[in-house]
């Protein structure tokens, strides 16, 4: 709990990582919740299940006359963050050239970046991760330019079997949220 208050009051990017089923998300949520940018939206996208060749759209937006949808330009899902958290997971399944446009948005401060517009978005970034990122640079998946701009704040959120005097309090808050 003091580590969410803590972590939740700073405006930094942060990456949390852990074995699948560890409660990541959930503790993007808190943590969305627990600080400055709650009353923003939340915005999560997982980068794992987007087909390639919608991701661009999907981070970045479309410039208006390429969405079939609309006349205008459909938003990007960090432009809809603006004012609260992105929570990417799974940022390592980004092509490198996505990786790439993400730093140049990171440098110009919050500026949507190449060909999608000048709209401005102030979001702070979430990383989540089933292992660390050290790994993913070291293997050509993560650039390393994006790992330096991210990697300010990393939690690992230990599995339950490494903490199971936590299962009484969680066996409570479950039997009261589906009761």
């Amino acid at each position: 709990q003091e580590l969410i208050r803590r972590v939740a009051q700073m405006e930094t990017t942060v990456v949390i990582w852990g074995e699948s089923g560890s409660g990541r998300t959930d503790f993007c949520r808190v943590l969305h919740q627990a600080g400055g940018r709650r009353q923003g939206p939340f915005q999560l996208i997982d980068c794992a299940v987007i087909p390639e060749k919608l991701l661009e759209a999907e981070i970045f937006g479309r410039p208006a006359g390429l969405s079939p949808r609309t006349k205008g330009p459909d938003i990007g899902q960090l432009e809809k963050a603006d004012g609260g958290i992105i929570c990417f997971k799974n940022m390592t399944s980004l092509p490198l050239a996505l990786q790439s446009k993400l730093v140049h948005f990171l440098d110009e401060g919050g500026a949507s970046s190449g060909n999608f517009g000048s709209n401005r978005a102030s979001a702070r970034i979430v990383v989540i991760e089933g292992s660390s990122l050290e790994s993913a640079v070291t293997m050509g998946r993560l650039l390393p330019d994006l790992y330096d701009r991210i990697n300010i704040v990393t939690i690992e959120i230990p599995p339950l079997r490494d903490h199971i005097e936590d299962i009484p309090p969680l066996i409570e808050y479950y039997l009261e949220q589906f009761n």
